[in-house]
């Protein structure tokens, strides 16, 4: 019998572990396990994610007359186990420290009974070790590494194997799992999400090409306009694979011709989110260890007040607090505010950014152990081709530029709704004609900022200039 081992990959179309499975006339039983070894469990959110994306994989393999066992525990443990017999197992590679730690025993545990466990790269663009530089060496720049990776031939994206699948006489139980929120509080993920399932992820795909990656390049800096593809969750959970988004842009790039230079933008965010997976597999501490050595010295400060009132969206700060609102209620935040919150809880509170690394695994659906950290480092300056320290965004003007119109802010911060710009971005500046009439009392229904903006520049720049000696 082969097993195919579902992982962070829930679907059946372009799954090269799941047609390398399917080869054969061997018969073919799906399997999931649910590792509560891992050192760090799922976020709420993400928990959330993966209960409906398992739901929708069993109700596929229904149709073909298969099942999806599902297990709960340590895989070490679970997958030996069904080794009765000869038996191999497929599965697609994983890049985190923890799972390439399993997968190496499961391989060694398997031969040891007669099996076998066959590891492919299904989850990447190109497998790690694939892009080098002309010394050999992995790329330290994002720049020349999104160049190689568009310069590399792709393979081509694989359907959906004719196949028999079967069953097993106990077949586990998907709620078992308690993934779902035991107090319901999910229904703003409900109504952002309504389709989290792998048809959604293609419909999704089909979705931004027709209506917003024409304007891509520029509309995706707007959060108040609808021009970025969401597809970010069904990409952490694998239900749509990289290798197929790439080969649909690019065909329909082809066969539009004014959506060219949107559709090679947003393939180049494709390839930051590959950049960052290949930054994972070569450093596994990065969620928690900055890249660049110096930073393990920033006078970092503990500040757990303005750390909660970060997370709640109350810093006094409207695009800051809209985007961490939008979070909470939707498991997601639009990319250009995720810099803009970061940027202020890194260099304006003066916070670890490992502390927003954590809220964002949290609390975001697309949350994974790769793009959430580089990211993080990416805005904190500690990263690999990081943003120079020195870049402070300016929540202000990021607002006044990106919200010009205060669409998004009033969206998410309704008790502003009655302020219009420029008094809306800085409220505090805001005299007090404008606050009367908007129905705001500084304080009282609307926070002051935790900090100036200005001062708690200043202090970050002093700070980066010390580390540097």
């Amino acid at each position: 019998m082969h097993i195919v081992w579902f992982r962070d990959d829930l679907r059946l179309d372009d799954n090269p572990a799941l047609v390398s499975a399917c080869a054969g006339a061997e018969p073919v039983l799906a399997f999931y396990i649910y590792d509560d070894s891992a050192p760090r469990p799922l976020g709420a959110a993400s928990k959330w994610w993966l209960h409906h994306a398992l739901v929708d994989l069993r109700a596929q393999l229904r149709e073909k007359g298969g099942e999806l066992v599902v297990r709960k525990g340590d895989p070490l443990a679970i997958i030996p186990e069904l080794a009765e017999s000869t038996i191999t197992v497929f599965a697609n590679q994983r890049y985190d420290a923890h799972g390439r730690e399993v997968d190496a025993s499961i391989l060694e545990a398997l031969a040891a009974r007669g099996g076998s466990f066959v590891l492919h790269h299904g989850s990447l663009l190109h497998a790690p070790e694939s892009v080098l530089n002309k010394s050999g060496e992995p790329f330290q720049v994002f720049t020349p590494f999104k160049n190689a990776v568009f310069s590399l031939p792709k393979r081509d994206a694989v359907a959906i194997p004719n196949h028999a699948f079967v069953s097993h006489e106990d077949v586990g139980s998907i709620e078992s799992l308690n993934l779902l929120p035991s107090i319901p509080w999910d229904q703003g993920f409900k109504d952002a999400w309504p389709n989290p399932t792998e048809q959604g992820a293609q419909e999704r795909l089909a979705t931004f090409l027709k209506h917003a990656v024409a304007e891509y390049k520029e509309g995706r800096d707007f959060p108040g306009r609808p021009l970025t593809s969401r597809l970010s969750p069904y990409l952490r959970f694998g239900q749509i694979s990289a290798i197929r988004i790439w080969h649909t842009v690019e065909r329909y790039a082809r066969e539009h011709g004014a959506a060219s230079a949107g559709a090679s933008h947003f393939l180049s965010e494709v390839c930051w989110r590959e950049f960052s997976y290949h930054l994972l597999a070569r450093n596994p501490d990065i969620a928690t260890t900055p890249l660049k050595e110096a930073f393990a010295r920033f006078p970092w400060k503990k500040d757990n007040a303005r750390l909660d009132a970060w997370t709640k969206g109350k810093t006094g700060v409207p695009i800051v607090d809209a985007g961490m609102r939008e979070l909470w209620h939707t498991g997601y935040m639009h990319n250009r505010v995720r810099m803009i919150v970061a940027s202020y809880l890194v260099k304006n509170l003066g916070i670890p950014w490992q502390e927003g690394e954590d809220w964002f695994w949290d609390t975001l659906v697309d949350a994974d152990s790769a793009n959430n950290a580089a990211s993080w480092q990416w805005v904190a300056g500690c990263g690999m081709d990081a943003a120079p320290f020195f870049r402070v965004f300016n929540p202000v003007l990021q607002a006044a530029k990106f919200d010009s119109e205060g669409t998004y802010i009033k969206t998410w911060v309704p008790e502003l709704a009655k302020i219009e710009a420029p008094a809306l971005f800085a409220p505090w500046e805001a005299g007090p004609i404008e606050l009367e009439a908007g129905g705001v009392r500084l304080g009282e229904t609307y926070p002051y900022p935790l900090v100036d903006l200005k001062e708690s520049r200043e202090w970050a720049l002093k700070a980066f200039e010390e580390i540097k000696k």
